[in-house]
């Protein structure tokens, strides 16, 4: 399920081609060419062929390595996994589905966070390019979750390189619950992890639910000619 869902998105991030037969125009009179003049040189039309190259499609996959991706797609934490965790599977599946597409997609990584916490960085791991599908299976394999799930300050975070890559397309990949806001109130916010006090509380304001910045986030980048796609467990 999971390879053919990425495939999916893969295709919509390359886009379309459409190829324009135009209709047989009615024969007319050839007139005679007349020179063009530039700088006093005649210059006459000419006729060739002219070789068209297909566009190379650049993205970036944006890479939840959060703690739950450790967990097992029933939400089992080790030792009581009951199958592969979420990151094995994500693994298994980038490992399977990249290789048909590397000389078609220019393709970038960036993970989030970028610590054992609430970290983001504009950096990526590996800078979209053809032929990089065993750079980028070596980038998880060297990797663990660990930490928050700031969805919106990664998607922050992956803006300029976007930009200067002129990439169209972000590919999310997250298990969801998105968090690390220090602004929201753990007193009257959703939590996303076990309540604590009396009355019960988020811990810190971090494991909050951040939906609303998230999704505002979002808007913006589509907003500015960047599409999110986005692959959830």
């Amino acid at each position: 399920m999971w390879r053919g869902l990425l495939v999916g998105v893969l295709a919509a991030a390359c886009g379309r081609t459409v190829v324009y037969d135009p209709p047989e125009a009615p024969p007319k009179m050839i007139e005679p060419v007349v020179p063009v003049v530039d700088a006093g040189m005649p210059k006459p039309c000419s006729t060739g062929p002219v070789a068209l190259l297909h566009a190379i499609p650049t993205l970036y996959f944006v890479v939840d390595r959060s703690g739950s991706m450790a967990f097992d797609l029933n939400g089992n934490q080790v030792p009581n996994l009951e199958g592969p965790s979420r990151w094995e599977i994500l693994t298994a599946v980038m490992t399977d589905v990249l290789p048909a597409h590397e000389q078609q997609l220019a393709m970038g990584l960036i993970f989030f966070p970028s610590d054992a916490q609430c970290g983001t960085t504009a950096t990526p791991a590996i800078s979209p390019r053809l032929g990089n599908a065993q750079a980028l299976r070596t980038q998880f394999l060297s990797r663990r979750p660990g930490g928050g799930t700031p969805i919106a300050a990664g998607m922050v975070g992956v803006r300029g390189p976007a930009m200067a890559a002129r990439a169209k397309s972000l590919v999310l990949i997250t298990d969801g619950e998105p968090n690390c806001n220090a602004d929201l109130d753990p007193a009257t916010c959703v939590c996303t992890q076990a309540m604590t006090g009396n009355p019960p509380a988020c811990p810190t304001p971090d494991v909050c639910l951040d939906d609303t910045r998230t999704v505002t986030t979002l808007q913006t980048l589509t907003a500015s000619g960047v599409v999110t796609h986005v692959v959830g467990f």
